[in-house]
């Protein structure tokens, strides 16, 4: 497709893909305070449901241990789910099913058992899970995609952890204790999760 302004050649396929993923990844850390290591290892068998009692379901992620090697679950939002339904429902749509393909552990320097991760892409035909550095590469991409019309981010480097502080900060400014926020971010030492709270403008 040309665009009609500039005359340049729009790959519109490739720029529509490119605007998923970018929201996915973005959305899941503001929505989750994961880590950015703790983002590429989700995989469908992360999204869980729990049926309370009186018959009301609830979602639920479950997050492989990172930095405290401890595994911790924790609610999702209406939001979150969401978010997760729509990866979900585009590898479904794209494969059938969300593919099984292999991680490369960057800081363990080794090749992870193949899982249905969420956040995959197809590199020359074949199914590969993001690694951390395309995390970081997409909230890159996505701050400097702002500065045409917010020029005042143009200074500002963004970087995944942001989004944890900025989780945090939200979870306590909102009322929730801050035990239950350092829970939640798999903090074991509490004063961890205060250093993360701010008050921002």
């Amino acid at each position: 497709m040309i665009n009609r302004d500039t005359g340049e050649l729009v790959r519109l396929t490739h720029e529509e893909n490119s605007a998923f993923w970018q929201w996915a990844v973005v959305e899941t850390l503001r929505l989750a305070g994961l880590r950015r290591e703790e983002v590429v290892e989700l995989t469908h068998l992360s999204v869980r449901q729990y049926q309370r009692p009186n018959g009301e379901g609830v979602a639920l992620l479950v997050v492989s241990p990172s930095k405290s090697d401890r595994e911790r679950v924790i609610p999702m939002s209406a939001e979150l789910f969401h978010v997760a339904a729509q990866i979900i429902r585009r590898h479904r749509e794209e494969h059938g099913t969300v593919p099984v393909c292999p991680h490369y552990d960057q800081s363990e320097r080794t090749w992870c058992e193949p899982l249905p991760y969420l956040f995959q892409r197809v590199q020359s035909g074949t199914p590969r899970a993001l690694s951390t550095s395309g995390v970081r590469q997409i909230v890159l991409d996505a701050a400097k995609a702002l500065t045409p019309t917010h020029p005042q981010f143009a200074e500002i480097r963004f970087a995944p952890h942001d989004f944890r502080r900025l989780f945090a900060t939200d979870l306590v400014n909102n009322g929730l204790p801050i035990h239950i926020g350092a829970a939640l971010l798999g903090h074991l030492d509490i004063q961890t999760t205060r250093g993360y709270v701010a008050v921002f403008d």
